[in-house]
C-alpha cells in the first residue's frame, strides 16, 4: 500500500486539501452532501474542524446565503451545521 502511495499518491495533501476547500460549493445539491465532501477534506488539514467552518459560510448556495441575511450564522460548528440543516430542509420543501 506504501508503494503505491509513494507511486501514484498526492506528494502534497495539506496543499491539495487547502485548494480543494477554496474551490468546493454546495450549488444546488443537499447541505448534507456539501459538509460531507467538506469534513472529508477537512480530514486532510489535520483534522482541523475549523478549516471546514471558515469555508462553510462562503460556499453555500445563494438560497441558504439568503436564508441568513437577516440573522447571523452561529459560531460554533456543530450548532452551525444545524442550523443550516434545518434551512436546507426548509428551502428544499
Amino acid at each position: 500500500m506504501q508503494l503505491l502511495e509513494a507511486a501514484f499518491g498526492d506528494s502534497d495533501r495539506v496543499a491539495s486539501a487547502e485548494r480543494t476547500m477554496q474551490e468546493i460549493e454546495q450549488m444546488n445539491r443537499e447541505f448534507s452532501q456539501y459538509y460531507a465532501e467538506l469534513q472529508v477534506i477537512a480530514a486532510d488539514l489535520y483534522g482541523n474542524p475549523w478549516a471546514s467552518r471558515n469555508t462553510l459560510p462562503m460556499r453555500l448556495s445563494e438560497e441558504m446565503k439568503d436564508a441568513f441575511t437577516y440573522s447571523d450564522m452561529p459560531e460554533e460548528l456543530p450548532t452551525c451545521v444545524t442550523v443550516c440543516q434545518k434551512r436546507d430542509d426548509r428551502i428544499r420543501q
